[in-house]
């Protein structure tokens, strides 16, 4: 009985050593952030969401690290992203 219960301790240490590893390497967390040195238009994946990030006369503005570079659309506004005294902006 006694090594039963030690096999079943060191299986449920194992499968919580497992699933920490697995949310701190594997998956991306909200909190990761992306540095880019000059004004970088990006885009929510997942909402759609255009925002603009970067470094700008000492201004930075961290990206999230599931956001991709944004593709203007052939037919309407597409956005754009510049360099200014407060940082990087967005403008349509």
């Amino acid at each position: 009985m006694g090594k039963t219960f030690l096999i079943i301790v060191i299986f449920v240490i194992f499968v919580v050593f497992i699933s920490i590893a697995f949310s701190l390497f594997i998956s991306p967390g909200e909190n990761d952030k992306i540095s880019y040195e000059e004004c970088v238009l990006l885009q929510n994946p997942e909402t759609g969401e255009v925002d603009c990030f970067g470094c700008a006369n000492g201004v930075c503005k961290d990206a999230p690290a599931d956001w991709v570079l944004y593709e203007a659309p052939e037919i309407g506004i597409p956005y754009s992203c510049f360099a200014s005294e407060q940082g990087c902006q967005l403008a349509q």
